[in-house]
């Protein structure tokens, strides 16, 4: 009775001429080695078996058909019919066909195989290994790297080059607070991490100042591009935190504003309401960053490290604010 091929015991029905006995043999023993359960004629069919039958069991039973192509097999009617209901097997899903050329050109490949890959096979372990590899379905695909530094998400109409929104990821993502001057990116550091040359990086670091998105560390004697390291403004968490952390300092802004509003309360301390939104400074900030940049709340002059005031009560158009962005 026919079984349902499973890739993990695979059972292999190998056919061959008797002139190609040799190497059949030797590649049967490395098949039963390796775990496949190999169709044999030396070791299947015993003194007084029904030749007809055990061959039509061993077809029957199989997940995967190897046939040795040779000239001196390619013509043998006994292996062209093995050849045949295999096929058929292969055609109805039931086998895997898989022809080995042994001394054999590719071009005398019987045309009812010559769609299918026909590796050449010898006695060489390496070349039985590749083909027992592909019996257990062995990906021969290279293990995948890490993305260079250069791919990486790039912030829908951020108006910025490649090279800019490089440095200003590299600036977001290694960020312990979330605020202005945090981290110091040395010159080096972004050469690491971006492999832009020195041109493309004085350039994008131009652009970005511009736009006031970060700040250059000048000293005396910091070498061709005339700074040693780039911190970010509050501004470029605003810009880029959405693409690069998966948050909006813009939503995270109105949710820490109706914390406020719904309490009831004159103050919120921000540690507080961290706490119960369960946002680190790192999220927090930014958040705080927008709406003290929008003059919706007046922050408190006290400072409370790693967050950028220790509290904030609301302004006359904090309400209104809410409403108009919230609706």
């Amino acid at each position: 009775m026919d079984k349902t091929p499973n890739p993990n015991h695979p059972r292999a029905f190998l056919c061959h001429a008797f002139e190609d006995k040799e190497i059949a043999r030797l590649l049967a023993e490395q098949l039963q080695s390796a775990g496949i359960e190999t169709f044999f004629d030396e070791w299947s069919i015993r003194a007084g078996d029904s030749l007809r039958t055990r061959i039509e069991e061993g077809l029957a039973n199989c997940t995967h058909f190897l046939v040795l192509l040779s000239p001196k097999s390619i013509n043998r009617p006994w292996v062209n019919a093995e050849i045949d209901a295999a096929f058929v097997r292969k055609v109805q899903g039931r086998a895997r066909l898989i022809p080995l050329r042994l001394g054999l050109e590719i071009g005398s490949v019987p045309p009812l195989l010559a769609a299918l890959h026909c590796p050449a096979i010898s006695t060489d372990p390496e070349s039985i290994q590749r083909l027992v590899g592909d019996i257990y379905d062995v990906s021969r695909t290279p293990p995948l790297g890490s993305p260079p530094p250069f791919a990486f998400p790039v912030a829908p109409r951020s108006g910025l080059s490649v090279a800019a929104q490089q440095i200003a990821r590299y600036l977001i993502t290694h960020s312990e607070h979330g605020r202005p001057r945090d981290p110091k990116a040395t010159v080096e550091e972004l050469r690491r991490d971006t492999s832009l040359p020195d041109e493309d990086l004085l350039v994008a670091v131009d652009e970005l100042e511009r736009h006031s998105l970060v700040h250059p560390v000048r000293a005396i004697g910091c070498g061709p591009l005339g700074y040693y390291a780039v911190e970010p403004e509050a501004a470029l968490f605003l810009a880029f935190d959405s693409t690069f952390m998966g948050w909006s300092p813009q939503s995270d802004a109105l949710t820490v504003l109706a914390e406020l509003i719904n309490s009831g309360d004159s103050w919120l301390a921000i540690e507080d309401a961290a706490a119960r939104l369960g946002w680190a400074a790192r999220r927090m900030n930014p958040a705080l960053s927008y709406l003290i940049r929008n003059d919706v709340i007046l922050p408190s002059r006290s400072i409370s490290h790693p967050f950028l005031t220790r509290q904030f009560s609301t302004s006359s158009s904090s309400l209104a604010f809410l409403r108009r962005h919230k609706g």
